[in-house]
């Protein structure tokens, strides 16, 4: 985790990269909402704008109220109001 926000400005690609990387080895992390909060900074920071909506899109539904999701919310202009059980 320390790699990866270290990386999200200065390297957004590696950032997006290693997030991956980490859902992929660790996707029940506790870790996990910071994680995708941070890989959508990065692809913010790549000027992927429509990766990044797409990705908070999921994450808002997944963490309605979770930690990050006001960040995510005002980053990416995506208000997603929950219905049912979030995705696995």
């Amino acid at each position: 985790m320390e790699r990866i926000r270290q990386n999200v400005q200065a390297n957004p690609q590696a950032t997006v990269d290693f997030t991956d990387e980490a859902e992929r080895r660790f996707p029940e992390s506790p870790l996990r909402e910071e994680r995708e909060s941070i890989a959508i900074d990065a692809l913010i920071n790549l000027q992927k704008m429509g990766s990044a909506r797409g990705r908070a899109e999921f994450f808002l539904r997944r963490y309605p109220n979770g930690k990050y999701a006001a960040h995510v919310g005002n980053m990416t202009g995506m208000h997603v109001t929950p219905s049912g059980p979030p995705p696995k």
